[in-house]
């Protein structure tokens, strides 16, 4: 099986972060994950931002091709399809609504150690062969509100203890602020990516989340004396619309983060049917009406995976 990376011991842990929100931090996270999984890698994504749209996501697809896709004739019936989209999001939401009341979530992760029942195992789906996830989950903003004592390390634990010899790739869908949620997952990290819109308000959470990685995890002592290194791939600009006031920015946005952060050469463009079309990239890799989008993530995956090999 030909892969990207050689096979290691220890797997390579992602995590995709903006301490700005709806800046398509979630389709890059599972696009990326589908893109590593079709190249022969096993991966997990781990749901840790409590909105769990990337658990919605995944869920939602794998209900519409394991069921209404083997329906499917050849009669062209948009209205069928829409049926279709809305079946399997009621299916989807019902089976999400049963590993919730199961207690199969990434929840677990952060659940206390219980010698009668080991709650951690058995929380991973699987979405294909190469890829699997582990669902979000509403109530993490009680992790968040509680006591967060030793919680910093709950997900490299759940890393060390139930995933290591199986997965190449961990990726990790944050929330988009800064809570023991995003200090967990980025202590757990080798590298984290930047999605982020072309504005200035992007730019400011951008320096946010470096000044807390800074303070919070870098300059900790704690953290120093792991030897662990968490390494910034660089900002990805999604969203995209093209016009030329967002040229304008880009160049006022780039020169501020020039010698600070590295920029992925390609763009995630903006388009309205998308969203509602498909949700893995890989689905239209031969549609030319999204062309752009395949061809912008196609550009970031390739430098994506040259960064990581260096």
């Amino acid at each position: 099986m030909n892969k990207e990376s050689d096979t290691v011991n220890k797997p390579k842990v992602i995590s995709f972060i903006n301490m700005k929100g709806g800046v398509g931090k979630t389709t890059l996270c599972i696009n990326t994950a589908d893109y590593l999984s079709n190249k022969g890698n096993k991966v997990i994504i781990l749901d840790l931002d409590p909105q769990f749209n990337a658990t919605q996501a995944m869920l939602l697809q794998k209900t519409r091709l394991s069921k209404y896709d083997e329906e499917k004739n050849n009669i062209d019936d948009e209205s069928q399809e829409e049926n279709d989209i809305i079946r399997a999001e009621a299916d989807s939401a019902k089976y999400y609504e049963k590993l919730s009341d199961d207690e199969k979530t990434v929840m677990q992760i952060f659940a206390p150690t219980n010698a009668n029942k080991d709650t951690k195992k058995d929380i991973i789906i699987s979405y294909s062969e190469n890829l699997d996830f582990v669902p979000g989950d509403l109530e993490l903003s009680a992790v968040i509100a509680g006591d967060t004592a030793g919680k910093v390390g709950a997900i490299q634990d759940y890393i060390d203890n139930y995933l290591e010899s199986n997965y190449d790739f961990v990726l990790i869908d944050c929330p988009p602020t800064w809570s023991i949620l995003t200090h967990s997952s980025l202590y757990a990290s080798n590298y984290y990516v930047i999605p982020s819109k072309i504005d200035f308000y992007s730019s400011i959470g951008i320096n946010s989340l470096q000044n807390k990685i800074k303070e919070k995890l870098l300059d900790d002592s704690l953290y120093k004396a792991t030897g662990k290194k968490l390494k910034n791939l660089g900002i990805i600009f999604s969203m995209t619309t093209g016009l030329k006031a967002e040229a304008a920015i880009r160049d006022i946005v780039e020169r501020d983060f020039s010698n600070k952060i590295e920029i992925f050469a390609g763009e995630i463009p903006l388009i309205k049917s998308a969203s509602s079309a498909f949700i893995l990239y890989s689905e239209v890799e031969d549609n030319g009406l999204y062309s752009n989008l395949t061809n912008g993530f196609e550009k970031f995956a390739t430098q994506f995976m040259e960064r990581i090999s260096q």
